[in-house]
């Protein structure tokens, strides 16, 4: 109470005197955590309390052996505890002020660099290892597991013979660091021997008994010893080869290391030849194929005076298959087989031997209609009969005095009728075959004016064809040479495509008149002249410039999908426009809603369509 006094009378003499005393301000300073920090750290700055003083932060550690401070960068030397002093120096009304926490570091497992396999000569006598990298300062020991390749005294190896040695490294703890353990190789290698050739051996069953093995020459003086890679060939007891029967293994001559060389193999093809059997020819084989029969065939396999088995194949299984002897065709076709006779005893295999099978099929002939021509008309090819056969027909007249033939021609010789035999040749797997149809020659003939030609448009339907004038009344029959250029239905002919087609007339009989003389005359048919149809042009979409068509426009194809308008056409030269812009013959990717789609042809418009795409 005294002291409070005392204090006023004092402020109220100074402010009797015109003196104000001075107020400090107070720093008020945030919490100053413990820190907890493992020594692989390594270091880390130091985030000073909050304060709403501006005055500077400086940081001391009280156990350098923990760590030490420069700055905020406190960097760790050692595990243990220490503590952390801040201090914010006094700035303008703001006093100084002090905060104490600690530091925790903990020891660190150091991080070691790969210790990577190790390789080194015989000849070098001696090999130090190197301790993989380490941010430890540990002391490092090892433990070998090489007996009888390696002596170890620290971390020197002595060599002492070649081989694989494995090696654990172990750093031991500090203060600041656990230990570590490494794991890593060391191969010892002895000098490669140059060992000579090993050639092969053929030889024949029957005239050796046995054969003593001679090792390849070597630089070294290792010990040789013989392996047979099959024993049902050769059998070897030391260096005594037996052989066994006809066939080939792989002799391997393995010579053991010996230092400073290391060890060395060698191989050679043995081949065990037999007597060569005598064999008789497998012949050709021709067989027909029945269509719901069972279609097998059992073969007989060559003469041979070796008792081997035999077996077979085909060359193609889809006409015919082979199980043991017994061949099933599955088509008409030829094949070849192929016969082999396993090697036995003492006699050697047989093979391939190859025989042709043909497998047969008669073939199918079609019905041809009876023919009718009168004198007179021109020289006309023959119908073909429809046939599976892959074979030409050869035709035949069996009367020359009404019909002559050449090749696949008939010339009319006089009036009556002869029949014409088509005949099918045999050819490959092809039975022969034949069929005959009539010809029938018609006489009096009417008096007939010109067929004149015709010409018309793709657009013209059903136009009244104009036949030549005749003394007989008979009806006419017009045929088009093709139907997909010209279609000629009854009287009346339609454009169908642009090209020329050949339009055949024959009259009917009628009274007195028989049939008349086929007439001919050539259909051009041409593409209509298209006017272009006016297109709407939608609001802010420049319309393509419209005139007349080609002749012959390609097809378009306008497919709508998600957020796509796809374009397809028959030609290449189109060009397509969405909403006024450029677009593309394929795929065309636009947003949802209505969309205006154009597709020129060079200057003709060929699609114009508001579409709507989802």
């Amino acid at each position: 109470m005294r002291t409070k006094l005392i204090s006023r009378v004092i402020a109220a003499g100074l402010l009797v005197l015109g003196v104000v005393p001075a107020q400090a301000t107070q720093t008020i300073v945030g919490s100053f955590p413990s820190m907890n920090y493992s020594m692989a750290t390594g270091s880390f700055d130091i985030t000073p309390p909050t304060s709403n003083s501006p005055g500077k932060w400086t940081f001391t550690a009280d156990n350098p052996l923990v760590a030490t401070i420069v700055g905020t960068k406190v960097t760790l030397l050692g595990s243990g505890y220490t503590r952390i002093t801040g201090t914010q120096a006094a700035s303008g009304a703001y006093n100084a002020v002090s905060r104490v926490t600690q530091l925790l570091v903990t020891k660190g497992n150091p991080t070691l660099e790969t210790w990577a396999p190790m390789t080194v000569p015989y000849s070098a006598g001696k090999f130090t290892l190197v301790a993989p990298k380490s941010n430890s300062d540990g002391a490092w020991s090892y433990t070998i597991n090489g007996a009888g390749i390696v002596t170890q005294a620290g971390n020197v190896l002595t060599l002492l013979d070649g081989g694989t040695v494995y090696i654990n490294a172990r750093q031991a703890s500090t203060p600041g660091w656990n230990s570590v353990t490494a794991y890593t190789t060391l191969t010892v290698t002895l000098i490669t021997p140059t060992v000579g050739s090993f050639g092969d051996v053929t030889f024949n069953r029957s005239s050796i008994s046995n054969l003593t093995l001679v090792p390849p020459t070597s630089n070294s003086s290792g010990s040789w010893s013989f392996s047979s890679s099959d024993p049902s060939v050769a059998t070897i007891s030391g260096t005594v080869l037996t052989p066994v029967s006809i066939g080939k293994t792989t002799i391997t001559a393995t010579q053991a290391k010996a230092k400073p060389y290391g060890a060395a193999t060698a191989t050679m093809v043995l081949t065990v030849v037999g007597a060569a059997p005598a064999a008789g020819a497998f012949n050709d084989i021709t067989s027909a194929f029945v269509t719901g029969g069972t279609n097998k065939y059992t073969l007989v396999a060559p003469t041979s005076s070796s008792p081997g088995a035999w077996t077979f194949t085909s060359s193609d299984s889809s006409i015919a298959t082979v199980s043991g002897t017994v061949v099933t065709f599955v088509k008409p076709g030829v094949v070849t087989l192929t016969a082999n006779q396993a090697a036995t005893g003492t006699y050697n295999a047989v093979g391939p031997l190859s025989a042709k099978l043909t497998i047969t099929q008669a073939p199918t002939v079609g019905v041809v209609p009876t023919v009718t021509k009168v004198i007179g008309d021109p020289d006309f090819a023959l119908p073909l009969p429809t046939t599976n056969s892959s074979s030409a027909f050869v035709f035949t007249s069996s009367d020359a005095n009404v019909i002559s033939v050449t090749g696949g021609t008939a010339k009319i010789v006089g009036a009556g009728s002869a029949t014409i035999t088509a005949t099918l040749p045999a050819k490959d797997y092809w039975l022969s075959g034949s069929t005959s149809f009539a010809i029938q020659v018609l006489g009096t003939l009417p008096t007939l004016g010109a067929f004149n030609p015709i010409a018309i448009t793709t657009a013209d339907k059903n136009v009244a064809i104009v036949a030549p004038t005749s003394t007989s009344k008979g009806v006419w029959v017009f045929t088009s040479s093709n139907p997909a250029v010209a279609l000629v239905t009854g009287s009346a002919i339609t454009g169908v495509a642009v090209g020329t087609a050949t339009i055949t007339a024959v009259q009917s009989p009628s009274g007195v008149f028989g049939q008349s003389n086929t007439l001919q005359t050539t259909v051009t048919v041409t593409a209509p002249i298209v006017k272009p149809t006016p297109v709407p042009t939608p609001s802010a979409v420049p319309t393509p410039v419209v005139t007349a068509a080609p002749s012959v426009q390609p097809t378009v194809k306008v497919v709508l999908g998600t957020k796509l308008i796809t374009v397809t056409s028959s030609a290449k030269t189109i060009k397509v426009f969405i909403d006024g812009r450029a677009g593309i013959v394929g795929k065309n990717v636009v947003k949802a809603g209505k969309h205006v789609v154009q597709i020129q042809n060079g200057a003709v418009l060929l699609y114009s369509k508001l579409v709507t795409v989802k």
